[in-house]
């Protein structure tokens, strides 16, 4: 599932970006908590628009 989605929400990016390197996985991590969903939001649905493929 990692290997598909062309952009991977985390709540920690640090602890994310250690399990991706683990799995040699290379994709963009976005923080995503309650203190800044409210901030990104709007970005993540033109993502999803334009055919993005996202993981939470």
């Amino acid at each position: 599932m990692l290997q598909e989605v062309d952009v991977i929400l985390a709540e920690d990016t640090r602890t994310t970006s250690h399990l991706l390197n683990h799995y040699q996985i290379s994709k963009p991590l976005t923080p995503y908590h309650q203190h800044n969903e409210h901030k990104i939001v709007e970005h993540l649905v033109q993502q999803l628009a334009a055919g993005k493929k996202w993981l939470w």
